[in-house]
């Protein structure tokens, strides 16, 4: 590679021997049966899995050893200029021109070393998964409890959605909650068949006519409540990048006040500048030649819950023996629920800890008509 003077020029890629390996899973449950009085059925299970040589970005090679942070702004200037001489550093090779920060990194002849296919990342799973059924008769139920929770250390998640890595030369810090980690999910579905009409406890002695108005009635609904998902907590501004020790990312402090401003989430209002979900005393920016102590993600810097209600009301109509009508009527979000949320988490905006929008779609009717035969 030829430098023609200047500090740096492109980027190389690293293959190892790791590079490219299949991930490797390992998957494990127990699993509890049983019958309950009035035809239920219980199941409690735990789940575990283990990832281990996932793809991920890990180790960045042309990241600067965290010890010039000492430095400071030194690090920044010139190479040439008297006080970096003065602290005794120098070009990396002849003709260099760049700063001391991009001289000191391990590879100063590049911009940035890729690593992409590099296998070194690790995941883990574990739940609690509760599960209540009830399958014959009028009434239809099945109900299921989640209880999880999920980390990594640098797993695909953090390439495809650009979680840097703050501190290469410590990746053990990496390890954080998964961004998709969902601690709590009850989703419950179930259908009640009205007993109305021929042949059922009410109204049986009715008029064919009647009969058909009456009869064939079911009511059906699905509802789901879980914890809302995980914000990040990055610094506004990345001042251990390019000019410092072009660390991927910067995270902020945590200063040990709570996330929360203990404000329900029913109060939360876009429109409202005191509604505040998050409290901006619980984090604070480091220093600029500082690394902040935070993880990846917080369990409590998370989003509000989501709750889901929908319905749906079912009219069959026979016809004949072989023929009948079948109408429905579909209603998601029935209540027309708004869920605030997409909290700002700009420590930078007066806005910080307010939401944004809602998190769900208004509610929708769908009709429907189907005709069997």
């Amino acid at each position: 590679m030829q430098h023609n003077g200047i500090s740096a020029v492109g980027e190389m890629w690293h293959q190892s021997r790791r590079s490219g390996l299949a991930p490797r899973f390992h998957n494990w449950n127990i699993n509890i049966q049983r019958e309950l009085p009035g035809g239920l059925l219980l199941d409690a299970a735990y789940v575990g899995m283990r990832g281990s040589r996932l793809p991920s970005n890990l180790n960045d090679f042309n990241q600067s050893d965290p010890k010039y942070l000492a430095l400071g702004p030194l690090l920044a200037r010139p190479i040439t200029e008297p006080a970096v001489v003065a602290a005794g550093y120098g070009p990396p090779y002849p003709g260099f021109r760049g700063t001391l920060a991009q001289a000191l990194r391990p590879f100063s002849h590049v911009l940035g070393v890729r690593n992409d296919f590099n296998a070194d990342a690790s995941s883990w799973y574990d739940a609690l998964q509760v599960m209540v059924e009830r399958r014959y008769g009028a009434l239809l139920i099945m109900a299921g409890y989640t209880s999880s929770k999920s980390l990594s250390e640098g797993s695909y998640s953090n390439i495809a959605f650009n979680e840097g890595v703050q501190d290469t030369y410590n990746d053990k810090n990496e390890k954080s909650l998964l961004r998709y980690d969902i601690p709590h999910s009850l989703k419950m579905v179930w259908s009640y068949d009205l007993p109305l009409g021929r042949g059922k406890p009410l109204l049986s002695g009715l008029n064919p006519v009647l009969d058909r108005v009456v009869s064939g009635w079911t009511i059906a609904a699905g509802q789901q409540y879980y914890s809302g998902n995980l914000l990040f907590l990055d610094a506004p501004v990345n001042t251990l990048g390019p000019g410092a020790i072009f660390a991927a990312t910067k995270r902020l402090h945590v200063t040990g006040a709570p996330f929360r401003t203990g404000a329900a989430r029913r109060d939360l209002d876009p429109n409202n500048p005191a509604a505040k979900w998050l409290n901006r005393d619980a984090v604070a920016i480091p220093g600029t030649y500082e690394f902040g102590n935070s993880a990846r993600f917080q369990n409590q810097h998370r989003n509000p819950m989501i709750l889901v209600k929908n319905l749906g009301i079912i009219k069959r109509t026979t016809i004949r023996e072989s023929m009948n009508l079948e109408t429905r009527v579909e209603m998601s979000n029935v209540f027309n629920r708004t869920c605030f949320g997409n909290v700002q988490t700009n420590v930078l905006s007066p806005n910080y800890g307010r939401p944004i929008g809602p998190m769900l779609a208004p509610r929708l009717i769908q009709l429907v008509a189907k005709f069997n035969f």
